[in-house]
Parts: C-alpha cells; sequence; structure tokens
C-alpha cells in the first residue's frame, strides 16, 4: 500500500506540473499571438463525439501542444495506446 501511495504522489506531482506548464504556456503564447490561439481554441470548440478518431487526436494534440486544454489527452491516449500494443517506452 505504500509503493501505490508513492506512485499516485508522483503520479499527482507530475499532473500538476504539467497543468502549470501548460497554463504558462498558453499565457506566453495568448499575449504574443492571440489571433492564432483563438483559432486553436475554435477548432477545439467545434469536435464533436461523432468527429473521426485521428481528427480528433490531431486536434487534441494542436491544442496540448498550445497550452490550451482539450477533450482528449494526447500523451494519455499514446501511453495507452503503447501499453495495450506492449510497448513500455517512455514518452517524451
Amino acid at each position: 500500500s505504500d509503493n501505490v501511495l508513492k506512485r499516485m504522489t508522483i503520479i499527482g506531482v507530475i499532473l500538476n506540473f504539467r497543468s502549470m506548464a501548460q497554463e504558462a504556456l498558453r499565457d506566453v503564447l495568448s499575449g504574443h499571438i492571440p489571433f492564432l490561439m483563438g483559432s486553436i481554441q475554435l477548432l477545439s470548440d467545434i469536435i464533436s463525439p461523432d468527429t473521426d478518431t485521428k481528427d480528433m487526436l490531431a486536434i487534441s494534440e494542436l491544442t496540448s501542444a498550445a497550452g490550451a486544454s482539450c477533450q482528449v489527452d494526447p500523451a494519455l491516449v499514446i501511453a495507452l495506446s503503447n501499453q495495450k500494443n506492449g510497448k513500455f517506452t517512455r514518452a517524451g
């Protein structure tokens, strides 16, 4: 149970750091290229459950790379896909 608690703590710290880094990136990009950030947000807003999975993942990757929030976490999708396929490589 100690091992599980340690892992959960590490995951929480990583997710919190990632959230702060994305927020900082979003703030900087919004200040420098607000027109592009607006376009990315609009593209993200038009995603519906009927959107093709590949298109949804591509839009989510773009949105995440710009620091904006997205419905699907592309890093999590890749990690789960690798785990399902038996590939246990580290992302990044």
